[in-house]
């Protein structure tokens, strides 16, 4: 059909007037979405006749609005916001747009439950762009409202508790060698994790057993950092960690397999290979079922597909077989750039990693053979 309506109206002999063609229909469409009542259609088409009209102030302005924030800062649009936000301006320009929306928002006597709902999920998109610093501040003062001023309600606090630790978590992720520093922020990060968890189980209903999963599958993954030490590190014992890592996996595996949520049971495979000893077929296997799963359930261009590179690069380069390794670090660069932009943090590390001497290397090796 779209193929059919190209052809009829836009085909045309001169190429300045099918752009003409285009340009004109974007506006129009572009308008007739910016007056429209329908939140879920609104959010899907306006971001997208804006990006090609190549209307970055309208873009950065549709992105502010709460109703439309809302909508698109949920798990399955958030790389839509991401991108929407890389053509709108870059990530900076959307920290700068959100702390003046939430400016307003203090000035305008809006209610602190919605100020602490709206900062929460403000903090959430920022560390989804890596900002990781403000992510952590803001989230801090909303974490001060909540306990101080609401009441500390359970299903905010959980919420909260998890948000905190995935932060810490996004910041650990960056840093390739394991120091007693990010030890120390391990031991944070399963801190918040274990509180979070503890107050999830106190509130019924998939949603929050399918968010008590997810936080048992951070505490399993940081707890897996502590399982590669030869030493107890804080109170934590390794045959401690690795136990109660098994044990959050487990579970954390039953339900997203009671959920059909296949992407999250890739990760789960993923973690697993993280709690088997470095350099094993054990490990290895774990990281092809999660990328078969992965690759199955969403595909190339997704976050979850660019970390499973780094992994089994680093899995390679354990074992030393650098070539492989390169070849999965390239992959790896290639999907964060696709996905979260040049700029992030995550495209930054591992741009970074092919930066060293033995990877630039092979890269210079490579283009000298013409491969």
């Amino acid at each position: 059909m779209s193929k059919a309506v190209r052809r009829k109206y836009f085909e045309s002999d001169d190429d300045r007037y099918t752009k003409y063609q285009y340009t004109w229909w974007h506006g129009k469409l572009a308008g007739f979405f910016e007056s429209s009542e329908d939140m879920d259609r609104r959010s899907e088409e306006l971001p997208y006749h804006l990006e090609q009209l190549l209307d970055h102030s309208r873009l950065a302005a549709c992105l502010v609005e709460w109703p439309m924030f809302d909508r698109l800062c949920e798990e399955q649009y958030s790389l839509d916001l991401l991108h929407s936000w890389r053509k709108a301006g870059g990530y900076k320009a959307a920290l700068a747009c959100y702390l003046e929306a939430l400016k307003m928002l203090r000035e305008s006597g809006v209610s602190r439950e919605e100020l602490a709902m709206r900062q929460h999920k403000v903090s959430r998109f920022l560390c989804q762009a890596g900002n990781y610093d403000d992510a952590y501040k803001l989230l801090n003062e909303t974490l001060e409202i909540e306990e101080q001023e609401l009441g500390a309600r359970p299903e905010q606090m959980a919420d909260l508790l998890y948000l905190l630790a995935d932060i810490l978590s996004e910041i650990a992720k960056l840093i390739v060698f394991i120091s007693d520093e990010t030890l120390r922020q391990s031991r944070q990060i399963i801190d918040y994790t274990r509180r979070s968890i503890e107050l999830r189980r106190q509130l019924p209903g998939p949603e929050h057993e399918r968010k008590l999963a997810i936080t048992l599958l951070l505490n399993s993954f940081h707890l897996s950092s502590i399982t590669q030490q030869e030493s107890d590190t804080e109170g934590i014992t390794v045959d401690q960690a690795l136990d109660e890592g098994k044990q959050c996996l487990q579970e954390a595996m039953q339900i997203f397999e009671k959920h059909g949520d296949v992407e999250k049971i890739a990760d789960c495979y993923m973690t697993l290979g993280f709690l088997q000893q470095s350099g094993t077929p054990a490990e290895f296997e774990c990281y092809e079922k999660a990328l078969d799963l992965c690759m199955r359930s969403v595909g190339r261009s997704h976050v979850l597909t660019s970390r499973l590179h780094a992994n089994i690069g680093n899995y390679y380069e354990y074992i030393g077989q650098v070539e492989k390794a390169y070849d999965c670090f390239v992959e790896w660069a290639s999907i964060s750039t696709e996905v979260l932009g040049p700029s992030h943090p995550k495209t930054v590390c591992a741009y970074e990693v092919l930066k060293e001497p033995r990877y630039a290397a092979i890269e210079k090796r490579r283009k000298a053979e013409g491969q």
